[in-house]
């Protein structure tokens, strides 16, 4: 069964740049979403690109997740900040809130 049965979420951290090919092959995997993770530098904020690899006329940007409905960019964005900086009570509310459960 995982042979045959791709991921529907791939998160990708990147460290240097984007492989713009990374994302097409992911999507001849069946692959339905990309979230992409980047950082300039130290000092610059952490950016959250999520990408629908199966969107009709190739692949877009989302400002939301289809995978994980209820989680954007924005939620993304602040939940790896809190993970980062040891915030871990912040981050489990900011995931029930957004993705709208009792408890994980």
């Amino acid at each position: 069964f995982e042979q045959r049965t791709p991921p529907d979420l791939v998160v990708e951290v990147e460290v240097t740049h984007f492989d713009q090919g990374k994302a097409r092959h992911y999507r001849d995997l069946g692959v339905r979403e990309l979230w992409q993770v980047t950082r300039k530098d130290d000092d610059a904020p952490i950016t959250v690109t999520i990408i629908d690899l199966i969107a009709e006329g190739g692949s877009g940007d989302l400002d939301s997740s289809g995978v994980l409905p209820g989680l954007d960019r924005e939620s993304l964005t602040r939940g790896l900040h809190l993970a980062e900086t040891g915030f871990a009570e912040d981050l489990e509310h900011l995931l029930v809130r957004v993705l709208d459960r009792k408890r994980l």
